[in-house]
């Protein structure tokens, strides 16, 4: 399982501070909740901000 993956190789760092981008899934929030110091954070933008953003970016914006 990959949210296992990563909270073993994060808790292998010798550092403070690590970010984990992209936690979408319950079940990964459970398993990296068990790292000491675990911390989420949600960063939420408005829809309309988003595509402006990835307009910007030269991201695929449309539907296909």
């Amino acid at each position: 399982m990959l949210a296992k993956a990563i909270t073993m190789d994060a808790g292998k760092l010798d550092s403070k501070i690590v970010v984990i981008d992209g936690v979408r899934r319950t079940y990964r929030h459970r398993t990296l909740n068990k790292l000491p110091n675990f911390f989420l954070i949600k960063i939420d933008a408005d829809p309309k901000i988003r595509y402006e953003r990835m307009k910007a970016r030269n991201e695929k914006c449309g539907r296909r």
